[in-house]
């Protein structure tokens, strides 16, 4: 069952991940060991976020097109074909424009797995990508309405390959919690996110684990508070997000208590 909770609820999911942004202050292109953590590591791990949030992006455009359920239907610009029915739904596309979106190809399934009080569905991405980032895997989505209807919790489990547009893969694995409550004003409407989830690149793995809720608003463009915990292949550190003010700067804390401000500012 499709409703406008889950609309809002996944266009919303889709422009969280452009608050985990990140840009270095300094380009660090170099070589790492496994006891370090480069802060271009940082912003890969980090990116593997806002490259799911594409992908999220295409699927709230299909949700928008709900009233094309149960037949075969092109979209306006005929780029894409979609066929719905009770189950969910299937979509082709082919050098389609998207949501600034440009050359969206490939096909992606959305099976709906669950309905009633915690509708959930369950995105496949076959050789689906959008300009020269490919996307192959799952992507699954929980939903749960608060009580007060003002907010709306998400599980989002995760099985997906995401080829960069340098050719580098990167490996998304595990579960988010999202919680977003709504408001009248983009900063009235804040979410935080916690969750396990694991990223692979290369020979380099990166287990993550949020100690403390990493939170943020629509109004502000990166996380306001919030640690991540960062497990690369043995070496732990931890992302300090601050205390909720809204800047660019968050501290990368090491083992041995050595911290380090970087900003999240392109």
């Amino acid at each position: 069952m499709k409703t406008n909770m889950f609309k809002s609820g996944i266009f919303l999911l889709s422009g969280i991940a452009l608050c985990m942004g990140y840009s270095c202050s300094k380009d660090d292109s170099s070589e790492t060991s496994d006891q370090e953590l480069s802060q271009t590591e940082v912003k890969t791990i980090l990116e593997a976020d806002d490259l799911s949030g594409i992908a999220d992006d295409i699927v709230s455009e299909a949700y928008m097109n709900n009233s094309n359920s149960g037949k075969s239907a092109k979209g306006t610009n005929e780029c894409y074909v979609a066929v719905y029915d009770d189950n969910g739904f299937t979509m082709t596309f082919e050098n389609c424009n998207i949501r600034n979106h440009e050359n969206v190809n490939g096909t992606l399934n959305v099976v709906y797995t669950g309905q009633g009080e915690a509708p959930s569905f369950r995105v496949t991405y076959d050789n689906f990508s959008v300009g020269d980032i490919g996307f192959n895997g799952t992507r699954s989505f929980t939903m749960e309405m608060g009580t007060d209807q003002n907010s709306v919790a998400y599980n989002v489990t995760s099985d997906l390959t995401i080829t960069k547009a340098n050719g580098n893969v990167l490996e998304v694995i595990g579960s988010k919690g999202v919680l977003i409550t709504f408001g009248e004003t983009l900063e009235d409407i804040t979410f935080s996110i916690t969750g396990k989830w694991t990223v692979k690149e290369g020979n380099n793995s990166y287990s993550l684990d949020v100690k403390e809720a990493l939170v943020g608003n629509l109004s502000c463009e990166f996380l306001t508070q919030g640690v991540l915990e960062i497990n690369k292949n043995g070496l732990v550190v931890s992302i300090d997000w601050g205390d909720g003010e809204c800047d660019d700067i968050a501290t990368l804390i090491y083992p041995n208590d050595v911290e380090e401000d970087f900003s999240l500012r392109d």
